[in-house]
């Protein structure tokens, strides 16, 4: 095994240790806190997992003295800076620092000591919690990315479908042109955006001249837009509601136009016929 493959077998050891970890964290977490807890049950049951720790640890038994001291400190060591932990939590905090998870109590199995193993399981549970929202948030932005190329893989696909569907509409031309007809085109406010998006992304640009494009605007701007005053409102806001409207006519209008240009510049380039002598445009 190369130096590699013994640091990636030892990354997803400690993944799969840090996802055991942060299941049980999550189940002893559910418990009854201490901040629930009334001071009678918390002496209670602090004096029985110090009983438990001494035994744990090999270390003589404290005198009757001494351990009602550890208990009245920690009783109120805990309601005050660890109230939120369960008591399922601080057994548990018990245990791990007994068995050597936060380091060797060297100075003894004091009153202190139980404080440095509640601080040391909280740094522990904080840094799982970091490590599963970090683990969370890659997993919804894989599954955001997977989405958005799934999005834009379809959006790919739907303007495939109408450029052919514009090609075909571009034959069905050709065959008029032949035939020395005139014909008239009108696109829906979806056919424009499809088509117009479809042309950009297979050919790249319309086909259109700069002659054209003064054409469309010099015609859109002598446009008159007909429409009941009174449903934009009155005063500023009516004006700022008629003006928005305006704007947005004349946008959807000259793309329609730009299209229907283009559409007539590919049938004369492919038939060799005059646009002027078979587009009729309509507005």
């Amino acid at each position: 095994m190369n130096e590699l493959q013994v640091q990636t077998q030892k990354q997803s050891s400690i993944v799969l240790q840090d996802q055991k970890k942060a299941l049980q964290l999550e189940e002893i977490s559910k418990g009854q806190k201490v901040r629930d807890t009334n001071s009678e049950k918390l002496i209670q049951f602090l004096s029985f997992q110090i009983s438990k720790s001494y035994q744990l640890s090999g270390l003589k038994k404290l005198n009757e003295n001494d351990s009602a001291f550890i208990i009245e400190f920690l009783s109120k060591e805990i309601s005050k800076n660890f109230s939120g932990l369960s008591s399922a939590e601080i057994e548990t905090a018990f245990e791990s620092g007994i068995c050597g998870e936060y380091g060797d109590f060297n100075k003894g199995l004091g009153a202190t000591t139980f404080v440095q193993f509640l601080r040391a399981y909280n740094k522990e549970k904080q840094r799982i919690n970091n490590v599963s929202i970090y683990k969370r948030s890659e997993k919804e932005k894989t599954e955001s990315e997977m989405i958005q190329n799934e999005v834009e893989k379809q959006n790919i696909e739907f303007l495939k479908k109408k450029y052919a569907e514009f090609i075909s509409l571009l034959n069905a031309a050709k065959g008029k042109v032949y035939n020395s007809e005139r014909f008239a085109i009108e696109f829906s406010a979806l056919d424009v955006s499809s088509y117009s998006s479809s042309i950009n992304q297979q050919e790249g640009k319309l086909l259109i001249s700069s002659s054209q494009i003064d054409w469309i605007n010099k015609n859109v701007d002598c446009l008159s837009f007909e429409f009941d005053v009174r449903k934009f409102g009155t005063g500023s806001a009516g004006k700022r509601a008629f003006d928005q409207f305006k704007k947005h006519e004349r946008t959807r209008l000259f793309n329609s136009l730009c299209l229907q240009i283009h559409f007539g510049n590919k049938v004369a380039q492919d038939t060799g016929v005059s646009i002027s002598n078979f587009l009729d445009i309509t507005l």
